[in-house]
């Protein structure tokens, strides 16, 4: 019998045999304003109800920007922030190296034994990524500013090394884990990387459209291992409490 992990949003856990395999490491993905940082407070707030600690790490809001976010839509995350059962880091602007950033994560997880773990986004982390394995060639090569730089085409295969590097290191936590990715305008793919959806063990696709007035929300269970998926596209809409599916 595999053990479930609640999603947070109600009536989804049906949709996937009572949640997301215990351990598991789920891509949340979909275009920008679709709720995926919502989706990914809901469930981190619903393991606090039932004292899960749980860690947001995120690389592209400041705390303030999510705690504002939850208190527009009544999601009470400060309460269990303040007792420290949640914990919300941002490393927005911090000019940190990939291994740096891995040692951050293990030891997060080593001090604070989350059982819940949130990623906010790949997607970023991939876009630093490549910046950064630029610049720190530049720098093995002792690139002056003022020099000519000869950039070589290496930045995407680095960001997917450091993306398969940094998905294994969230397997081997034994912690239920959400990374957040963007899902560009046409893209063939579920990621911005196109990688996270074959490295991961689930993936949640969020969609909407709007017609005229009208915002037409859907969520999609694309794959989840271990799990009968029952379904397909469902409507959602986003409200006070969070995501609510219209089931």
């Amino acid at each position: 019998m595999v053990e479930r992990i609640s999603t947070g949003v109600s009536g989804l856990d049906n949709f996937i045999s009572g949640g997301i395999p215990k351990g598991a490491v789920i891509l949340l993905t979909g275009l920008a304003g679709s709720g995926k940082t919502i989706f990914a407070l809901q469930f981190l707030i619903d393991g606090a109800k039932n004292g899960e600690k749980g860690i947001f790490l995120t690389f592209e809001q400041p705390r303030e920007d999510i705690i504002t976010q939850c208190r527009e839509l009544s999601l009470d995350i400060e309460q269990y922030e303040n007792s420290g059962i949640i914990e919300i880091i941002s490393l927005r602007k911090k000019n940190l190296h990939f291994a740096t950033i891995k040692e951050h994560i293990q030891q997060l997880v080593e001090e604070k034994k989350p059982l819940r773990f949130v990623l906010d986004s790949i997607s970023t982390f991939s876009i630093f990524m490549e910046i950064a394995s630029l610049v720190e060639f530049s720098e093995m090569l002792n690139i002056q500013s003022d020099k000519p730089i000869v950039i070589i085409p290496q930045g995407n295969v680095m960001s997917r090394k450091a993306i398969i590097e940094i998905t294994d290191i969230l397997k081997n936590m034994q912690t239920t884990s959400i990374v957040i990715s963007e899902l560009p305008e046409g893209s063939q793919g579920l990621s911005r990387d196109t990688i996270s959806e074959f490295l991961t063990d689930g993936v949640i696709v969020l969609r909407y459209m709007i017609v005229g007035e009208s915002t037409n929300r859907t969520l999609e269970i694309r794959k989840m291992r271990n799990t009968e998926i029952k379904g397909g596209n469902v409507s959602y809409i986003i409200s006070k409490g969070g995501i609510v599916l219209e089931v």
